[in-house]
């Protein structure tokens, strides 16, 4: 990683998106009782100058008294520098005393807070109960939440203790749980006792750590174990029972008993944690602890994190948003008009179809928003400069060329490569490489804003695995909008044009050709990579598909996997008599993804020129014979 980049992190998570600090420790006074604190230190040291010295014990019970309040007035004044320090880096600081009864939502709301470990002392069975219930909160949080804990206890037990505190455990856990082979639970239940005792001496901080990061080396583990229980002349375990034993290992280190929560926890052992939606920082609390110390343990925090470009944009984004001050800079700017038309918009419109009406309002004022940062400022020239720091030296652009293909594809190799080791140090096969270029194409033509109802460009998939695009012109699809007498006399039902799609067995061979724009790259509802292609490959034609959708107006779905609509396709039957019948199917259609306009009208044009073809009337006749004649 180079320093560029390092910095491009910090500026992301740090320098730009930390705009209020909160510090919390109940050593710390408000500023009402730190005045008469200082009264009272006055108050006893007349007492000392006035009172009787030959009474020594008297006298060591004073000054232990003053010796008391004087530290706590030396922690607000430890207090007083943090603020003072955020203040002059233009951050807003409070500081929180009051740890009885804090008010989560002030807390959340708060980008950065230095946090004691050791909220409430006086509960020594858990001394961090408070500190831990409230980091478990903010990782659920919808805010992304920065958080100092500063302690003077080992970090790396700290990191132990909040890890499996936000992972949670499985203090029930069994070997039923684990495997249903009988032959492992009898061997476990034979065994365990032993193994249990051996296993207490053998686990390590190191090993409780991979485990709780989903890292651990069970492979490793279960041999350097075997080992130790073949000294001992106890049966060798396998690595479904090494499970059950490092749950066992982190059980009592969940003071607050969480429940297993199957979060994913990353981070670096004494340093840093990551668990949904708040980044932990460790640090060592002194007796003359610095803001400067912790501000810069952010930095080594984030850097050892490596987060990924992606990251980092989107952090990036989200600073720029706020910073903006977008929804009253856009309101000033809309017309009187513009502002009145919006709420015409959604008046005018049925009430089964204002919610509809109103989201794609709302969408036209985002994207107007949001003009400013993605074309009237340097936002994606800092993602290329971003992007391009990720190396060192720089992967200069090589062009494909028909005389020298094998140097392109090296390039597309080596940046392939660098993509996948900026999100994970795991080693890429080459059919993983295909899938990050799978990836790019499906996020390029889909979006994940699903109409409620069957559209241009929806990808759908039928209860007998069937995959298919609607390719009916948007307006024709709108529901309660009757655009001619057929679409009237169908309502609420509606007739769309579908394309069944043909699937590509081989992804390589559509991303060998993706840039010809004739494939649908798509992942299907259990998460399968998949490539389609619109056209037939004999007779390079759509399979069109006319079908009628069942209460087509009800907009009440959405690609959960759950919903559906109803279909009715048709079909000729000859009967008894031998005389044609039509007959109707009916089918389930799931939705599972959607094509951004652009490409969904590709496709819809694809239809439109099939359905609009000219001289099909027409006979085609060839008698010739070699090159007698001249052929077109």
């Amino acid at each position: 990683m180079t320093a560029m980049y390092k910095e491009r992190i910090v500026k992301a998570f740090r320098d730009d998106a930390i705009r209020s600090v909160l510090l919390i420790d109940d050593e710390y006074i408000p500023y009402k009782e730190l005045v008469t604190n200082k009264k009272t230190i006055s108050e006893k040291l007349n007492d000392l100058r006035d009172g009787d010295l030959s009474d020594l014990a008297d006298l060591k019970s004073k000054i232990d008294e003053l010796n008391k309040i004087n530290t706590e007035v030396q922690r607000s004044d430890v207090a007083k520098e943090f603020v003072n320090f955020f203040h002059n880096n233009k951050l807003i600081c409070d500081v929180e005393s009051d740890t009885t009864n804090l008010d989560y939502e002030k807390i959340r709301k708060s980008d950065l807070i230095v946090l004691d470990y050791y909220l409430k002392p006086q509960f020594e069975n858990n001394r961090a109960e408070a500190s831990l219930n409230l980091v478990s909160q903010l990782s659920s949080s919808k805010h992304m939440n920065m958080v100092v804990i500063y302690t003077n206890e080992q970090l790396s037990s700290v990191w132990l203790e909040v890890a499996t505190t936000l992972r949670g455990s499985q203090k029930e856990l069994d070997i039923e749980d684990i495997t249903n082979n009988p032959y492992l639970i009898k061997r476990w239940n034979e065994n365990s006792p032993d193994w249990i005792e051996l296993w207490d001496n053998f686990v390590t901080e190191e090993m409780k750590s991979a485990f709780i990061l989903d890292n651990a080396n069970l492979r490793d583990f279960c041999e350097d174990f075997s080992a130790i229980c073949d000294e001992s002349d106890i049966e060798k375990p396998t690595q479904d029972h090494l499970k059950i034993l490092l749950e066992k290992s982190i059980v009592h280190l969940n003071f607050n008993d969480t429940k297993y929560t199957q979060r994913c926890i990353h981070g670096q052992r004494g340093l840093w944690i990551q668990a949904g939606d708040v980044f932990i920082v460790l640090c060592s609390k002194t007796d003359k602890e610095s803001p400067t110390e912790v501000w810069d343990s952010i930095k080594t925090a984030l850097c050892n994190w490596k987060p990924s470009l992606y990251r980092v944009v989107t952090s990036d984004l989200q600073n720029r948003i706020e910073d903006a001050n977008l929804s009253m800079e856009k309101a000033i700017s809309y017309l009187e008009k513009d502002q009145m038309a919006f709420l015409w918009g959604i008046l005018q419109s049925e009430d089964k179809h204002k919610e509809r009406v109103a989201r794609e309002l709302l969408g036209n004022i985002v994207n107007e928003a949001l003009d400013s940062i993605l074309y009237n400022s340097n936002f994606a020239a800092d993602v290329v400069a971003s992007a391009r720091a990720i190396t060192d030296p720089v992967i200069d652009y090589v062009e494909r060329s028909k005389q020298v293909p094998e140097l392109h594809k090296e390039f597309q190799k080596s940046i392939l490569n660098e993509s996948a080791k900026n999100v994970s140090n795991r080693k890429l096969e080459l059919k993983d490489l295909y899938l990050i270029a799978h990836a790019y194409n499906e996020k390029l033509s889909t979006t994940k804003h699903f109409h409620k109802y069957i559209t241009t460009g929806s990808v759908l998939i039928d209860s007998e695995k069937n995959w298919y695009i609607c390719v009916t012109p948007s307006c024709n699809t709108i529901p309660g909008q009757e655009t001619d007498l057929g679409i009237s006399a169908l309502k609420p039902h509606r007739a769309l044009t579908l394309v069944k799609l043909i699937r590509v067995t081989n992804i390589t061979e559509a991303l060998h050709n993706a840039h010809h724009s004739s494939y649908i790259f798509i992942t299907s509802p259990d998460r399968e990579e998949l490539a389609f292609s619109v056209l037939n490959k004999e007779s390079k034609l759509p399979e069109l598909v006319k079908v009628v959708v069942k209460n087509h107006d009800d907009e009440a779905w959405c690609n959960d996997g759950a919903n559906f609509k109803e279909i009715i396709t048709f079909e000729t039957k000859v009967d008894e008599a031998g005389l044609p019948e039509v007959i109707q199917r009916d089918e389930k259609v799931y939705p599972v993804s959607l094509l951004k306009p652009a490409y969904a009208a590709r496709y819809q044009s694809i239809q439109s020129h099939y359905e609009g073809r000219i001289g099909v009337d027409f006979l085609t006749l060839d008698l010739s014979e070699g090159n007698l004649l001249n052929k077109e």
